[in-house]
């Protein structure tokens, strides 16, 4: 399983509220949309072709909905149709690039 398959598929789960690992305080995440043109263009690419399973737009939902997945929604989808794209479409580079943004925008770092 390459890392850019694995690395979607964890995020999620460690980024709840509440929860150890989740955003230090989510009241401080932006409530505007992702910053998705700070992506890996293979990133970019994946996200949009992917879109289609994930219930929220990605181009729409906020950065505080998004990090927190109180639906599991990002959960799921990460786990089954972005990282089936991501897998080949991405290099283990441009995995760390998109962990790094993820860390950054929900305040995980």
């Amino acid at each position: 399983m390459k890392a850019s398959n694995v690395l979607f598929a964890i995020l999620p789960a460690i980024a709840h509220a509440g929860e150890p690992g989740g955003p230090k305080d989510p009241e401080s995440l932006s409530r505007g949309p992702l910053p998705l043109h700070q992506l890996p263009e293979c990133w970019q690419g994946c996200l949009q072709s992917e879109d289609r399973w994930f219930p929220p737009d990605i181009n729409m939902i906020s950065v505080y909905d998004f990090c927190l997945d109180t639906g599991l929604h990002v959960r799921f989808w990460s786990q089954h149709s972005l990282a089936t794209c991501t897998n080949s479409a991405c290099t283990k580079a441009e995995a760390y690039v998109s962990q790094d943004w993820y860390f950054d925008i929900c305040h995980l770092n």
